[in-house]
Order: C-alpha cells, then structure tokens, then sequence
C-alpha cells in the first residue's frame, strides 16, 4: 500500500488507483465527511481533494477507493454514453492544449465549463441549464449536465461523453479543432466509430449483438432481459423510438428464442419465424443483458447497449444500469455502479464492441 502523494511522479503504480481519481474526482466534502467517520478530522484550511488527502496522512489502499467512490454523488450514472476513437501520430499533449483552448474559448454565457485531469485522462464537465417544457404557465430553468472524458489510446485518443444534445455540440467544435490543428502539422487523424449502417443486411446487425453478448471479455453471459427490434425500410421519424406491433412480436420471439437455444447463431436463424422476420429487414438495434463477471468482485452486471439515430448519422449508445456484487448476498438489492467502475466495464464493453463491427464488417 502506497501513500497518496498529489502531483508526484511517485504515485502508485496501480493504474486503477489513478483512474479513480480522475473518473470519480470525490469533492472535498465528501472526502472530509468519510474520514471524519474514520476518525480523520482535516483542517478546515485545506480546500482542494489534493489537500484533504495529504494532510490526512494516510494510505489509501484499493478498498479505501472504493468507499470513497460510493459516497460520490454522480450525476451521470443514468445517462447512456457513446465514443469515438481517433488514430493520429500527434502527440496527445497537442491534442490535450487544443482541447484545453477550444472549452476557454467557449461562446455561450451559460454554459459553465470545466476542464480538469492530468496525464493520459481528460475531463470535461458542463453544467448549464435548459428551459422546463412541462411547465406551461412558468418559464423555469432546469440544471443539467453533461461530461466529456478524453483518453489516450495505443495509436491516438478516444472521446466518451454522455448521450444529450449540450455534449454532441461540445464534441463536434473539438472535432473540428482537433482535425483543422493536426492538418496544419501535415499529421494523419482517422476517425474510427461503430455505423450501424455499414453493416448492409439484417443477418449481419443481429449477428453483432449475438457476438457482443456471448463474447464479453472476462464475463459470461447469462441472461436477456430485453431486445429492441428495427426494420432497414422503416420510414418512421428518427425521433420516434415507439415499436409497431411487428417489432414488438419479434422483439419477444427473439427474447424467447435465446433462452433456448446457444450464440451460435444456427438455431436462431434457421428457425422459420425468425428466417422470415431477417428476410423482411427486421434485426436488433438494442438489447439490456445481465453476464457475471469471472474473476472482478463485480459479480453480476446489467448492461445496455444499442443504436440511435442523430444528425442523419448512427450512434452507437451504452451504459452499465446496475451489478450486484459478488460478495453480497443473494437477497440484497443490486446497486447502481460507482463512476469508476461504470468507466471499466464500458471500456471492456467498448474494445469488444469494436472488434466485433471489424470482424462482420470485414466479411
């Protein structure tokens, strides 16, 4: 066990321990209150987490990061998140500093921004607030929030950012920056996302939830809680996400199916009614599944993910509802993931993701 030293080259090695930080980022009240419990007392002159922490002098082991994370209000956990990947050669402290000007750059007076992290892990928080349509007779502001976190990656950085309209504006201006910058070095940026919509028949969409289900890295599959079925010919509006009565009946068909049958894929495609619903276009476009972690103390996991349509473009959507951890018992009621852990999951979840659209679409 390591003490915690901010700003030092010392910190420990182990990476989860890092990530916490930059994921969870406990306020400092919090952090305060939980060692109080302890009977830590910090002096009320120490204003930032960095100084809680070092004044405690104290070790903080895996464990104590944990209890930290689950006292952190999240304000994002029910939000569903999306990414993208970039490939380029320039070197992420390029792509850290245009980032860093592009949000003090920031035109609109009511967003408030905040740009924080160190090392190969951004994040960026708004805060903003959105008029409240329900109410008819009063105009009233809502408070929202949106995050952004930026990574570095083997072969250049991935965007995360929670699914709303304020993060999508934000990511399309980094976007822009980001691309107009490197061009400038004469440096190479290729954008890497998953597209629903180039996987041309029905067989191949399904078969990548199939894929994504059964194959999740470190967790075996369990079971299927539900699935969202689409037609390729729908001429329904992108913004109306109500099933017609045939989706709904294919949507229980395949529900049903799975139970009985393996990922394999051949006794659900060979099955009539199934064969028949493939052959008039209809496939998966988002499925919610329980798996059971094999070596984590996770135990078992909730996770969603799927397709929605934005801007005349295909998004591919996720997000970690609930686990149940492994050493709590059975009659307990499962929990919503602290930020830390939904940021790991996701990223199993992501990785597995991408190499199946790579495998179908290169087929």
């Amino acid at each position: 066990m390591k003490k915690y030293q901010p700003n030092s080259s010392y910190y420990p090695d182990d990476k989860d321990l890092l990530d916490f930080f930059h994921t969870a980022r406990p306020s400092t009240r919090n952090i305060k209150k939980h060692l109080a419990r302890s009977g830590i007392f910090i002096s009320k002159r120490a204003d930032k987490a960095d100084a809680y922490l070092a004044s405690a002098d104290i070790d903080l082991s895996w464990e104590s990061c944990i209890a930290l994370s689950n006292i952190v209000p999240d304000r994002v956990s029910n939000k569903k998140w999306t990414s993208i990947s970039f490939e380029t050669d320039e070197d992420f402290s390029v792509i850290r500093d245009i980032l860093n000007a592009s949000c003090t750059s920031h035109d609109s007076t009511k967003d408030n921004i905040s740009f924080h992290g160190s090392g190969n892990v951004l994040d960026i928080d708004v805060d903003y607030t959105e008029p409240d349509l329900s109410q008819t007779r009063l105009f009233q502001q809502v408070p929202k929030h949106s995050q952004v976190e930026v990574s570095k990656t083997d072969n250049g950085f991935q965007i995360r950012r929670t699914v709303d309209s304020k993060s999508n504006e934000l990511v399309s201006k980094f976007e822009m920056k980001i691309k107009s910058e490197v061009e400038k070095s004469s440096k190479k940026l290729i954008r890497e996302s998953i597209l629903l919509t180039e996987l041309k028949s029905a067989e191949a969409r399904i078969n990548f939830f199939f894929s994504l289900m059964d194959e999740l890295e470190g967790f075996d599959y369990l079971d299927l809680i539900s699935v969202k079925v689409s037609n390729m010919d729908s001429e329904l509006p992108e913004d109306d996400d109500d099933e017609t009565d045939e989706e709904k009946e294919l949507s229980e068909l395949i529900k049903s199916k799975i139970a009985k049958a393996d990922f394999s894929g051949k006794g659900l495609r060979s099955d009539p009614q199934i064969k028949q619903f493939l052959e008039q276009g209809y496939f998966i476009s988002s499925a919610t599944w329980v798996v059971e972690a094999k070596d984590a103390n996770w135990g078992r996991v909730e996770i969603h993910c799927g397709f929605m349509d934005e801007s005349d473009s295909q998004i591919f959507e996720y997000k970690v509802p609930s686990l149940r951890p492994r050493n709590l018992d059975e009659y307990e009621p499962k929990r919503s993931p602290n930020p830390f852990e939904q940021r790991q999951i996701s990223d199993i979840l992501i990785k597995r993701a991408k190499e199946v659209y790579s495998e179908i679409k290169n087929q």
